[in-house]
């Protein structure tokens, strides 16, 4: 780009008039006006932030259900119970702290400050202020051998320019508040997977200590029965086959229990001892079965203001601006230059006017560059869309198979309770054996590890539902401006 500068000199100013001012006079009065420009700017003092890997592991490390900040934010929220810390946890309580806590939130509400500063700080111009300072080899006949002088640029932005500046400034602005509530379901959603696995671990491991134990009266039982002739080494044989089984198993739950406690935990957004010794609720877990009549509304809601389709439109709209902007920068920038010089005693005002010029082929490589980014961000856009309609089909369907098969494995288990109850009154009426009474335990045990396992899958396939539609009944809704200060807190100390 080219630089030009048309510069009017008046000579002979009103301001100091021809009196014989000397240079040093001069020199101190350009030198107050500008320490007092200078001085009228507003300042901002800095303030070392340091960050101290100790100070956040430890931070870290104190994280509590019962912190003070963190029942204060709780009541912000509008909780319908006042009372905090529950006696027992739910996945909505749980949901709350790991808002408090969880790093990535704080981390997306940064960048959403970041954006909304920067959009702020995009909408001033600013000015440059130089001095001038001459010395002059031949002073005859002059006051002095210096000159000394003030000159300023002040940029003449162009409407469009401008108006294009503020609303790409806008769109990054939404597009990171957008992300910031993608990053909140994403977190709500993480923290629900977590507790319905945890479910399954602690519900799994409690019926596989009862299979054990069963079991191990059964093995008594027939240990009695081979010493008196009336059972086979083989029976015997197998009992206890099944019994190493049954605690292998159980050890194994007992590990999944454990990474299950741990995963959740990493999900709240707090260490694992924090939770080590909580009583959980595990029966208000969601249930999200649509109505084949709201089906298609709310397919269609959440294809209009899923999170991440109102980012992508936003980060289009700067896209958009982007352009906008190239296109204006095919035109020259103005500026005005004023500015006055004491000329060894001779007083002369100046004001000039530049503009950079583009190159001679315009700005159409830049145009170009604009425009491909723009078509790319509607191709992320469309790409998002079509990956948003396809999940929700397969999380639905994921659904409904998954609801048939609990609904059959809850009669499966409906079923051998019966049978539970007639051989139990049988055995009581001296009609079976305690052998046989066992054996139908082992069986209704088996069935309701079976039911358990269709449940989370249900409840799975309800989770994978709520994230693609992000509708989840009893979720938190929008987050007071605190969310993920705990974090920030950290960072402070």
């Amino acid at each position: 780009m080219r630089r030009f500068i048309i510069r009017w000199l008046f000579f002979g100013g009103s301001f100091l008039g021809r009196r014989n001012i000397s240079g040093a006079r001069i020199a101190g009065v350009i030198g107050a006006l500008s320490l007092a420009m200078l001085s009228a700017c507003d300042s901002e003092p800095y303030r070392s932030v340091p960050l101290n890997a100790e100070l956040t592991l430890k931070a870290f490390a104190e994280r509590s259900l019962t912190a003070l900040p963190l029942a204060e934010f709780v009541l912000r929220q509008g909780r319908a119970d006042s009372s905090w810390p529950p006696s027992q946890w739910t996945w909505s309580d749980l949901e709350l702290v790991g808002l408090f806590y969880q790093p990535d939130l704080a981390v997306a509400s940064a960048r959403q400050q970041v954006a909304q500063l920067a959009a702020a700080a995009g909408q001033h111009s600013p000015m440059n202020l130089g001095l001038l300072f001459e010395h002059h080899g031949d002073a005859a006949g002059k006051p002095s051998s210096w000159s000394y002088g003030v000159e300023g640029e002040m940029p003449v932005a162009a409407g469009d320019r401008r108006t294009a500046r503020l609303e790409q400034a806008t769109a990054q602005l939404d597009a990171a508040r957008f992300d910031t509530a993608a990053t909140q379901w994403e977190i709500q959603i993480r923290i629900l997977r977590c507790f319905i696995e945890l479910f399954a671990a602690r519900t799994d491991l409690a019926l596989l200590r009862q299979e054990n134990s069963s079991r191990a009266e059964q093995q008594a039982m027939l240990v009695k029965r081979f010493d008196s002739g009336a059972a086979s080494s083989a029976e015997l044989s197998n009992a206890r086959q099944r019994m190493r089984a049954g605690k292998l198993a159980t050890s194994q739950a007992a590990i999944r229990d454990a990474e299950a406690l741990a995963a959740l935990a990493k999900a709240v957004g707090v260490g694992t001892a924090a939770l080590r010794d909580v009583e959980f609720n595990f029966g208000e877990l969601p249930e999200l079965s649509l109505a084949a009549d709201s089906n298609a509304r709310v397919r269609a809601l959440a294809l209009h203001e899923h999170a991440d389709l109102q980012r992508l439109l936003a980060e289009y709209a700067s896209a958009e601006a982007a352009v906008k902007l190239e296109v204006a920068r095919q035109f020259p920038e103005f500026s005005l230059k004023p500015g006055y010089l004491w000329d060894q005693g001779d007083n002369r005002w100046s004001l000039a006017l530049g503009w950079l010029v583009p190159p001679t082929i315009g700005n159409r490589q830049a145009i170009r560059e604009a425009e491909t980014k723009r078509q790319l961000v509607a191709q992320q856009f469309m790409a998002r869309q079509a990956a948003i309609i396809a999940e929700i089909a397969a999380a639905t369907a994921r659904d409904r198979l998954a609801a048939d098969a609990a609904t059959h494995s809850q009669a499966i288990v409906e079923a051998a309770r019966a049978s539970e109850i007639r051989l139990r009154q049988a055995y009581q009426a001296g009609a079976a054996d305690r052998v046989e009474l066992t054996d139908n335990q082992l069986d209704r045990l088996a069935a309701e590890r079976a039911m358990l396992a269709r449940r989370v899958a249900l409840l799975q396939a309800h989770a994978d539902l709520a994230a693609a539609l992000q509708s989840l009944p009893g979720a938190a809704g929008a987050l007071a401006l605190d969310a993920g200060a705990a974090n920030r807190e950290a960072v402070r100390q």
